[in-house]
């Protein structure tokens, strides 16, 4: 395991600097949506600091995407899903998906269809935190808080308070 790339503090600079670039996008009918389990904490914290810097009516749910990933497999249903919390009328919406980090698209295509089925957003937008490159799917984040350059053979882990009890980045080797 490789230093820390990030620390909690420079996570909460990235988190508003993320947060400032979607403000200056968002719309009086905007929904966010935090995807996977780290995406859902992000997303959250995105609303927060949202709902405290602008009067906008700003709805948030989460959904999680491995129900609609090609790699979905009904066999391991208990480990994957943790549960989609979409309370609202997403048709006419700008739907903005966050999630903690991109690789190579699949979950954010998944995260779409997912979106999709539940109702016709006006526009749907990505934010990530971390944009690690390395894409197979023509799929990129219209909001990034950081690019982090890894090797096929080094996976970005993303801990974050709520889940893994601290707020840092490291890159593991396979």
């Amino acid at each position: 395991m490789r230093d820390i790339l990030v620390a909690k503090s420079e996570i909460e600079n990235l988190l508003h600097n993320l947060t400032e670039q979607i403000l200056k996008d968002i719309s009086n009918s905007c929904a966010i949506i935090g995807i996977s389990k780290k995406g859902r904490i992000i997303g959250k914290r995105i609303v927060d600091i949202l709902k405290q810097r602008t009067e906008k009516n700003i709805e948030y749910g989460y959904l999680d995407p491995s129900l609609y990933s090609n790699k979905f497999d009904e066999n391991q249903l208990d480990q994957k899903i943790f549960g989609s919390n979409i309370e609202f009328d997403l048709n006419g919406k700008k739907v903005i998906i966050v999630d903690h980090i991109i690789h190579t698209g699949e979950t954010a295509r998944a995260a779409i269809e997912g979106i999709t089925e539940k109702g016709q957003p006006n526009e749907v937008k990505l934010a990530v935190l971390f944009d690690r490159g390395g894409r197979k799917l023509p799929i990129q984040p219209d909001y990034t808080g950081r690019e982090i350059v890894a090797t096929d053979k080094e996976f970005v882990m993303v801990y974050l308070e709520e889940f893994d009890g601290k707020d840092e980045v490291r890159l593991v080797n396979w």
